[in-house]
């Protein structure tokens, strides 16, 4: 279960809206492009780029495995509409990204990986 944070900052990340509570915030570029970043104790650990009627939502643990890094990238995964994954949890000390038939798949931590991409 995700907590408020992981919540409501996924709910600004999936809106393009900024959000800043606690450690976790959303920058929303002003550039006109409106791509978001989710930063953790200062660490962009999800991004959404924006390229004119393409965009692509990447996700990264930047380092840190965590219990909370997991939850915040859950929480955008549970939200994500079209996303290939619907979660992250932690198996034999490798990090995995779960597939919604419960297959999961090895990541880096320090990696970033495509979660989703859409055309509009």
């Amino acid at each position: 279960m995700s907590s408020k944070i992981s919540n409501n900052a996924a709910n600004a990340f999936i809106a393009g809206q900024p959000f800043s509570e606690g450690n976790t915030t959303v920058i929303v570029d002003t550039s006109g492009l409106g791509s978001v970043t989710m930063y953790l104790h200062g660490n962009a650990i999800a991004k959404r780029i924006n390229e004119g009627h393409y965009a692509e939502t990447m996700i990264s643990l930047a380092g840190w495995p965590t219990v909370t890094t997991r939850a915040r990238l859950d929480a955008i995964l549970s939200k994500l509409t079209g996303a290939y994954y619907r979660g992250i949890c932690q198996r034999n000390h490798e990090q995995t990204l779960i597939r919604f038939d419960g297959q999961g798949t090895t990541i880096d931590s320090n990696g970033w990986h495509c979660v989703a991409k859409a055309q509009f």
